[in-house]
């Protein structure tokens, strides 16, 4: 309630007589809404006119009314202030959580990345490892092979030979 609504209610109060000759016809006139709303502010205030209040009371329950009204209002300003600095403070910890799973989401794909890298390379030395074996198996192969051929050779000569000495002698 405002001013303007207060200036309203400190009018004075027309007669029960003003009043049905003001409505007659016509409803319910502003000074009886005016004395409506006086009663019912100072029902509200817990206070039943038994005879007339002067303005002076009313202004101060008015006033009073009004101050509660303001401490309350300042209150849930305050709770509001509150609740937003924690809305604040949600949404950065929520953007700093997402920020982290977007970082450790980049980690995991540079390290699955790596180690496809490294499953190929270690695919290709295992490639050139088995190449590599065959082909000391096939030189080895061959050395034996040639070792062997000289083996026979010389037996064949030392055969050759004894049978010279036997038959020389």
């Amino acid at each position: 309630m405002g001013f303007n609504e207060l200036h309203a209610l400190l009018q004075p109060r027309p007669s029960p007589e003003e009043v049905e000759a003001s409505t007659a016809g016509e409803g319910l006139g502003p000074e009886s809404v005016c004395s409506k709303l006086q009663d019912a502010l100072l029902q509200a205030q817990g206070l039943v006119p038994a005879e007339p209040i002067d303005q002076d009371t009313l202004l101060q329950c008015a006033f009073d009314h009004l101050m509660k009204v303001e401490a309350r209002l300042d209150s849930e300003r305050s709770r509001n202030a509150e609740l937003r600095a924690e809305l604040v403070s949600a949404r950065r910890q929520v953007a700093e959580a997402e920020l982290q799973a977007w970082e450790a989401g980049d980690r995991a794909t540079r390290v699955e990345r790596q180690l496809a890298r490294s499953k190929k390379e270690a695919a290709e030395r295992m490639e050139q490892a088995t190449s590599q074996l065959e082909d000391a198996r096939a030189a080895a192969d061959m050395e034996h092979i040639g070792e062997k051929n000289e083996l026979k050779a010389r037996i064949r000569g030392l055969g050759y030979e004894l049978a010279l000495l036997k038959g020389i002698g």
